[in-house]
């Protein structure tokens, strides 16, 4: 619930953000977090002010709600997520570019988790492993049938 700080970028050497460490912050417009590579449930929920997630480059692992109700968010760079939690990017209203080119688990399952839940009317490109397209059964995983259904979507299999 922290209210003043704008830029999060004293912490080089963090590796593992905890359970809700950032959730909350209705101030914060920047995370500089160049090692992190696991965020904890719902870790970011709550960043009302952020508009751009791309300094997070070495990020592997978004737990359970992690980016949830980041809700001016457009851009979420993660170029090493493996693993996006169940409800990951619910109400993220804003959001016009994911890029997720090494995403092989959009939630715990491969049906539809809620991962881009509330995503809706947006035009917006999704970069995501060609595996995803036939990972449900030789159909698209049940998120990205989701988010194509509620928005113009571009999906880029990588």
């Amino acid at each position: 619930d922290c209210t003043a700080a704008i830029t999060f970028n004293l912490l080089p050497s963090l590796t593992t953000a905890g359970n809700s460490c950032f959730a909350s912050n209705t101030s914060a417009t920047t995370y500089d977090l160049p090692s992190l590579a696991t965020a904890g449930v719902q870790c970011f929920f709550g960043n009302t002010s952020v508009t751009t997630f791309n300094l997070l480059p070495s990020l592997t692992s978004a737990g359970y709600e992690c980016f949830k109700n980041c809700a001016l968010g457009t851009t979420f760079d993660l170029p090493a997520l493996t693993t996006a939690g169940d409800y990951c990017f619910n109400f993220c209203y804003a959001a016009t570019l994911i890029n997720i080119p090494l995403c092989t688990a959009l939630g715990t399952t491969v049906g539809d988790n809620g991962v881009f839940n509330d995503i809706t009317g947006n035009t917006i490109t999704i970069n995501v492993p060609a595996s995803l397209a036939t990972a449900n059964g030789g159909s698209p995983d049940g998120d990205l049938v989701y988010l194509a259904a509620n928005n113009t979507e571009t999906i880029v299999y990588i």
